[in-house]
């Protein structure tokens, strides 16, 4: 026979006890949760006080990189000022000394025309440097990637004179607005056109050429740079002696990865040297 239980049937001290050990269990639970919660409080505590001291690692070691970087920098600033002076000595030296005329010590003056090579692989070199340690810090921002262009042809206006190049742009007239760092970028396309103007050197003067363009593509911006120097069937392969890869390459790809763009090197149909081709975001 089943058996049912009414409340009201029973005994008023026995429902006082019914309520009683119901508000027990409730203040029983209650405390555990307020334990649980106090637990939990405990931990998230300790993880937030290890969560302070790990960032306060890192920011103290971001600053010992930030530092290392901005002193590096200093060293290949000060390294390139007596470099840039003694490639000035050199030219002025190799355009006093009449032609074919030997020195003192018998040596040809030609001498002077190798030493400014060398001066000028060392300026390359640092710039590279330079920039290698600066792109640990890309800042982003809206630039004219034709102005930056530009810029970078002002600063190599003398080399280029120089060295007999005959350079061809197209698309510099126009605005083309690009996120990214301006003094990476310039940094970068001086590398290139450096390197464009070694390989050139191996030309003779009247097949000395350059080709720039600058185009909008589909969400973003290329730029083409060619020369008529000497073709390296595999140019991407070119190793440092040591086997790395080239530096100036090198450096080219970090600021590309860092703009989120891309980078490769081929043959120009049109000059039959490097075919440089950048593919940045707009």
């Amino acid at each position: 026979m089943p058996i049912f239980f009414n409340p009201m049937a029973m005994a008023p001290v026995g429902l006082l006890l019914l309520a009683l050990l119901v508000l027990v269990g409730v203040l029983l639970e209650r405390r555990r949760q307020w334990h649980r919660c106090q637990w939990v409080l405990h931990q998230t505590q300790a993880d937030l006080a290890a969560a302070r001291s790990m960032v306060s690692q890192l920011q103290g070691r971001l600053d010992e990189l930030q530092h290392t970087s901005q002193l590096a920098a200093t060293v290949a600033h000060e390294i390139n000022q007596p470099l840039s002076a003694m490639r000035l000595l050199a030219q002025q030296s190799q355009a006093e000394v009449p032609a074919g005329a030997a020195g003192q010590d018998g040596r040809p003056a030609g001498l002077m025309g190798r030493l400014e090579h060398e001066i000028d692989r060392l300026v390359s070199i640092t710039e590279a440097l330079r920039l290698l340690l600066r792109s640990q810090d890309t800042r982003l921002e809206s630039v004219d990637l034709a102005r930056v262009v530009q810029a970078v042809l002002l600063y190599l206006k003398r080399p280029l004179r120089l060295a007999g190049v005959r350079l061809s742009s197209w698309g510099l007239e126009q605005p083309l607005p690009i996120a990214g760092d301006p003094q990476q970028l310039q940094a970068a396309l001086t590398l290139l056109l450096r390197q464009a103007l070694a390989s050139l050197a191996k030309a003779p003067p009247s097949d000395r050429q350059i080709t720039i363009h600058l185009a909008p593509t589909a969400g973003a911006a290329e730029l083409v740079i060619s020369d008529s120097g000497r073709w390296s069937p595999q140019p991407e392969a070119a190793k440092a002696p040591d086997g790395s890869e080239d530096l100036d390459l090198y450096v080219v790809r970090i600021t590309m990865t860092n703009h989120g763009g891309q980078f490769s090197l081929g043959r120009s149909p049109d000059l039959g040297g490097r075919q440089v081709r950048l593919l940045l975001p707009r």
